[in-house]
């Protein structure tokens, strides 16, 4: 539910207020929705699988990267043209993405280690 939420939130900011970039068209429209529920939370619960919580922070920042590129290499083959693409830049460009998914894969981290901290002290009813 993080995921979705932050990118919604995100998004309507840069896609609606600023149009930065949108799916399928620059409307609001149900195909979006894909985008939010489908596609992005599996992708974080992949990353989170084998994040290596237990590594050095090395091993840390080569899987973000990893990941970071990966994700980067995704949005290039979605902003293909029709059938493949469905993404669309405005005035975003990969560059941005670049920068910002590192960022935003170590906030994931963070909130899920916040997440199994209340869990973990959490008393049984």
């Amino acid at each position: 539910m993080f995921t979705i939420a932050a990118q919604h939130i995100f998004d309507v900011f840069i896609n609606f207020k600023f149009h930065g970039y949108w799916y399928f068209t620059q409307e609001t429209d149900w195909q979006g929705i894909f985008a939010y529920t489908v596609l992005t939370p599996p992708v974080n619960m992949l990353f989170l699988t084998y994040y290596p919580f237990a590594g050095k922070l090395t091993k840390k920042a080569a899987y973000i990267l990893l990941w970071s590129v990966a994700v980067l290499l995704y949005e290039v083959v979605a902003l293909l043209p029709a059938p493949w693409g469905y993404f669309h830049y405005g005035w975003w460009t990969w560059w941005y993405s670049l920068l910002l998914n590192p960022l935003l894969f170590w906030m994931l981290v963070q909130y899920y280690r916040w997440v199994c901290k209340l869990e973990s002290s959490s008393k049984p009813i």
